[in-house]
């Protein structure tokens, strides 16, 4: 039977990890029905196992981007941890589309720029826009 986070991960789209899409999302077991769901970002080649308190640990995680607080699993579309996933997959995808254009493997068009919506990561993409450029 699989575990609380794989069967919470089940639920994430697209959830791969490459040298090219390094940020990926993990879940942990908090407590008896719920999970925390944290966006890490990993060296691309090794899919992380493991989230401590602290922080991430394992082999292949580079540094923590997000985490949410203590979400409830339930059975249905309505529970906490499947209304979060899209916030998850959001930060994930936006700090790949960044990535992407830092080590310029995509030209950025204005849907890519509209689709962030958080202030702070629609910062670092137009910063990673302008160094782009250079």
């Amino acid at each position: 039977m699989p575990s609380k986070s794989q069967r919470v991960l089940a639920f994430v789209p697209g959830n791969e990890i490459s040298p090219d899409r390094p940020y990926t999302i993990l879940a942990a077991s908090a407590g008896l029905n719920a999970v925390k769901l944290s966006v890490v970002e990993t060296n691309g080649i090794h899919r992380p196992v493991s989230i401590r308190q602290t922080g991430v640990a394992g082999r292949g995680t580079l540094r923590l981007i997000w985490r949410s607080e203590n979400l409830n699993v339930g059975v249905t579309e309505k529970c906490a941890v499947r209304r979060r996933i899209p916030d998850a997959v959001t930060i994930r995808d936006a700090c790949n589309l960044i990535h992407a254009i830092k080590n310029k493997k995509k030209k950025v068009t204005l849907e890519d720029i509209q689709s962030v919506t958080d202030p702070a990561l629609k910062r670092e993409l137009i910063q990673a826009i302008c160094l782009s450029t250079l």
